[in-house]
């Protein structure tokens, strides 16, 4: 999926994204975004939405994705833990980077076994649907905030939320387009959907 902003009208691609250049999106970044290996900590693909689940809840949000598949983000390091205790999420990592203009941006990945897509709250934010490498999803742009949310499905009840954030700049045309890229990485690590 991918979303751009012009002139305030909001641009859906809802077709699987193979190459993220074919958005139409202005992009900085060019060449195939997929990793050049598998992470050792991906979940195998399944086709049974429970053994997509229970595979879910053994994932730890911060083996999801490697220092050198979050370049996009100029990460700054390994994902830290985070609490997700009051989230419904069973983990949560969260990541620091770099935006395009050096502002301080930040990533996080909630894992949420016990919750489908049709479940996400977009809390004031703009949601559209489409799909990610043939996985349904929904994303969330929050223009005052700079915040831009995309959560996979992983089943009809299970779903991976990515939000990133470029801090103090509201800028969620440059947020959204780094998300769309490091969600199709992630996309192909998660267990196949069938719904």
């Amino acid at each position: 999926m991918s979303i751009c902003k012009r002139n305030g009208v909001v641009l859906i691609s809802a077709i699987a994204i193979i190459v993220l250049g074919s958005s139409g999106c202005s992009n900085e970044n060019s060449g195939d975004p997929s990793p050049a290996t598998q992470s050792s900590t991906a979940i195998e693909n399944s086709s049974a939405g429970s053994n997509q689940d229970s595979q879910l809840s053994a994932l730890k949000a911060c083996d999801l994705l490697t220092q050198a598949e979050l370049a996009v983000m100029k990460v700054r390091g390994s994902g830290q833990q985070q609490d997700t205790a009051a989230s419904g999420a069973s983990s949560g990592c969260q990541w620091a980077g770099d935006a395009t203009n050096g502002a301080v941006s930040r990533l996080s990945a909630d894992v949420r076994p016990g919750q489908g897509i049709d479940s996400v709250n977009p809390n004031g934010g703009q949601a559209t649907t489409g799909t990610v490498d043939a996985r349904p999803a929904v994303q969330v742009v929050d223009n005052p905030s700079g915040r831009c949310t995309t959560a996979l499905a992983v089943s009809a009840t299970s779903r991976v939320d990515f939000t990133y954030m470029i801090i103090g700049t509201g800028n969620t045309i440059e947020a959204c387009e780094t998300l769309n890229q490091i969600v199709t990485i992630a996309s192909r690590k998660l267990p196949k959907y069938e719904g």
